[in-house]
């Protein structure tokens, strides 16, 4: 927990000192990324979630959860000026997780709901533009930070389970999201650098279509804005510079 909430601090500090960069006699004493740079890379990402490290789930007596998710996203961006460059960026994600025993009691001595082997899988992909500003931490430029403005949209698909039994039902969702994306980058290699990010929020829509036995059930638009550290959105990456 220590060593999450001191990541979310540092990539947070790092998105105020990109909105510091704005000043034009700073970017010129701390140029990190030329005009004219093109780059290409990979980022990943891997995150285990599980209720026995949960504080949310106090509340909920003899819950047993856990869930993964992993996503690859190549991207490709262009520095159209001095410290400042877009791109474009896919992202495929898939998580699974699922619930072998709950008893819903809310802290009372008798049980609201019991349940238990319930099973989810889900599959995303996304197609991101982003603006990215940077702002390098010493004169030879090799550590750095940055900050990408994110447009995206993705589509996802998740299914369920109960024990063998396929429910035969699905989630199709549609999302348009603007996000802010901090990160740090290092330069390994003069031409190689590596960098870690997460999503400190962002204002999203999104379409949900509920199915079962293939046929329509439900469906809801809901709007969201949430500006907070989101430590189950934390990547790493390696870019290429040519």
């Amino acid at each position: 927990m220590k060593k999450t909430l001191t990541y979310s601090l540092a990539l947070v500090a790092s998105l105020l000192f990109c909105i510091q960069a704005s000043s034009q006699e700073y970017r010129k004493d701390r140029l990190f990324m030329p005009k004219g740079t093109s780059s290409g890379g990979l980022q990943i990402s891997y995150v285990d979630l599980s209720s026995i490290d949960s504080d949310i789930f106090l509340i909920v007596e003899g819950l047993n959860a856990e869930g993964t998710m992993m996503s690859v996203a190549p991207f490709f961006s262009y520095t159209y000026k001095d410290n400042k460059a877009v791109g474009l960026k896919l992202k495929y994600s898939k998580g699974s997780g699922g619930i072998s025993d709950v008893d819903l009691s809310l802290l009372s001595d008798d049980p609201l709901l019991s349940l238990e082997d319930i099973k989810a899988s889900t599959r995303n992909i996304q197609l991101q533009f982003f603006q990215r500003s940077y702002l390098g931490l010493d004169q030879n430029g090799r550590f750095g930070l940055f900050n990408d403005l994110v447009l995206s949209y993705g589509t996802s698909r998740s299914s369920f389970s109960v024990g063998e039994k396929n429910l035969d039902a699905y989630t199709n969702t549609k999302k348009v999201k603007l996000g802010i994306c901090p990160g740090i980058m290092i330069f390994i290699l003069n031409n190689i650098s590596t960098h870690v990010s997460m999503s400190i929020g962002g204002v999203s829509f999104t379409h949900t279509e509920n199915f079962k036995d293939g046929v329509l059930s439900g469906s809801r638009d809901y709007t969201k804005a949430h500006f907070a550290p989101d430590v189950s959105d934390i990547s790493m990456g390696l870019t290429v510079y040519f």
